[in-house]
């Protein structure tokens, strides 16, 4: 049976041995940029799962990348973009799936912008550190 008075004496008994720990109410600034940090992560795999439609595509269509050539460098990318198929749908298919790309990657750069503003509040500085190592 649950009752305040078997809660407390149990909350009682956890302050005298230890086993308590304080809890910290974050601020709106701290929620804020906690909003910031999942928008990031959101948009990293929404680019990472698009990198990988645009490898399935071409690996489905067996085009694999010249020799010497890494993974979404910028030679990579040229590479990607001039691509030609058989197929104006592939094409098409090809086209969108690097839109989406694009779109995806302009949109993460929103932690550039926040630190580009420069309007830290005190306690957002201990997080300043972390946000300045996000690459998009």
């Amino acid at each position: 049976m649950k009752t305040d008075r078997r809660d407390a004496r149990a909350l009682a008994r956890y302050h005298r041995s230890g086993d308590l720990s304080y809890v910290w109410v974050p601020t709106e600034s701290h929620e804020a940029l906690r909003e910031l940090v999942r928008a990031r992560e959101v948009a990293k795999r929404d680019e990472r799962r698009a990198r990988q439609r645009v490898k399935s595509l071409l690996l489905r269509q067996g085009v694999y990348a010249p020799e010497g050539v890494r993974s979404w460098t910028t030679r990579y990318k040229d590479w990607v973009k001039g691509m030609k198929f058989e197929h104006a749908a592939l094409e098409v298919t090809l086209t969108d799936y690097l839109f989406t790309k694009s779109t995806i990657r302009s949109s993460g750069c929103c932690v550039s912008r926040l630190r580009s503003t420069r309007r830290w509040s005190r306690p957002q500085r201990r997080f300043e550190r972390s946000c300045t190592r996000f690459r998009v």
